[in-house]
């Protein structure tokens, strides 16, 4: 605690300076402490940054916006969408999706760890590529290190190669994460000098579990009520649920599941709709994590089935439901539809297209093998 409040009078004398900009200012008026919870790899990552506030703020913004939309087109290809329907999703999102809306105002990192899904999901699309299973293993562990809201990706997909009798890709990706986890650490450490910070910042995390904020301060966990009766214990419970749900549904799917590209698109997707949908705290702006999901649900896919109407009725359900889920989660069709408030619809309008996403991806992955959709 001392620490916080001693960063915060940092930027308070810097802001004093003549040359410091307004929007440092701003800043130091709105917050006594600097609220360090966030994972010492995070930290490390933002020590490549210079010490000029304003200069730093308008790079980083440059950098989001610009890994968002690399991410869309990342997760478009993977998932088999066509450029123009890539580039239409894109433009759905910067001018029409609250979450990004949300993300660019507070300067957030959801941005960077969608980058960081999208070129793991992408590196696990290319097949007969053992090396490429060691580095998307590592990056998806370094995602978790960044922030550890992703923690239950790997996991996720060593239960589906295992499922699938893939145990060689399972056990690279296993190393991967391993060799990934270690590097975050020793980065961390070399950074901050000190070993230590790994277990002070187990502390930090501790406190924030245990920080339940309500409804009025933008929290739109779906979770929430429950959350604030019986305290976070719910939280883990259903995520183990919800995990469960997803092994089941990767053991359905496992003698003749989906292709291996769109499959690991939504094993990711899921182990981030796990995350969303039962956490304690969720911002607006963690609602970009659900878009690997999203895409891949709206990709192409692979679909073998006894009548091929049956095959293309299945493919247009799928996207019409994925496309109701996107509007609710970009919040201002609904809350213009029902003349309701952004923050009166936000919470029912997440925890709807959340849900609908995450039942939609399970049935993906429980469903046998698939002709190519024409």
């Amino acid at each position: 605690a001392d620490g916080r409040e001693a960063l915060a009078g940092d930027g308070q004398a810097r802001a004093a300076l003549p040359e410091a900009g307004q929007r440092l200012r701003l800043a130091t008026r709105q917050r006594s402490r600097v609220e360090t919870f966030s994972t010492p790899f995070l930290y490390s990552a933002f020590a490549l940054f210079g010490p000029d506030y304003e200069t730093s703020y308008q790079l980083y913004r440059a950098l989001s916006l610009m890994a968002m939309c690399i991410s869309i087109l990342l997760l478009g290809r993977t998932a088999g969408l066509h450029l123009r329907w890539s580039l239409l999703l894109l433009a759905f999102v910067l001018f029409l999706y609250q979450p990004l809306d949300s993300e660019v105002r507070v300067a957030n990192v959801n941005a960077i760890q969608l980058l960081m899904l999208a070129a793991g999901i992408s590196m696990l699309s290319i097949g007969d590529a053992p090396r490429l299973d060691v580095a998307s293993g590592a990056l998806f562990a370094i995602t978790a290190a960044f922030k550890p809201n992703l923690l239950l990706i790997v996991p996720l997909l060593l239960i589906g190669k295992w499922l699938t009798g893939d145990r060689g890709s399972a056990r690279r990706i296993a190393a991967g994460a391993l060799l990934g986890a270690g590097s975050a650490m020793v980065v961390s450490g070399l950074v901050f000098g000190s070993w230590r910070c790994w277990a002070q910042w187990r502390i930090a995390a501790t406190e924030l579990a245990t920080t339940i904020l309500p409804r009025s301060a933008g929290n739109v966990a779906p979770l929430l009520s429950l959350v604030q009766r019986s305290g976070p214990l719910v939280s883990a419970l259903s995520a183990a649920f919800l995990t469960a749900l997803a092994a089941g549904a990767l053991a359905l799917g496992r003698r003749t599941g989906i292709d291996e590209h769109r499959k690991g698109q939504l094993v990711v997707g899921v182990g981030a709709l796990i995350y969303l949908m039962t956490a304690g705290l969720v911002w607006l702006h963690y609602i970009l994590l659900a878009l690997p999901s999203a895409i891949a649900l709206l990709g192409k896919g692979r679909f073998r089935v006894m009548s091929a109407t049956r095959g293309l009725t299945h493919v247009a359900a799928v996207r019409s439901a994925t496309l109701l889920a996107l509007s609710a989660l970009a919040i201002d069709p609904w809350s213009i539809a029902t003349r309701l408030s952004r923050a009166a619809v936000a919470p029912v309008a997440v925890t709807s297209g959340l849900l609908i996403l995450f039942l939609l991806s399970l049935g993906e992955l429980a469903r046998g093998a698939r002709m190519e959709q024409r």
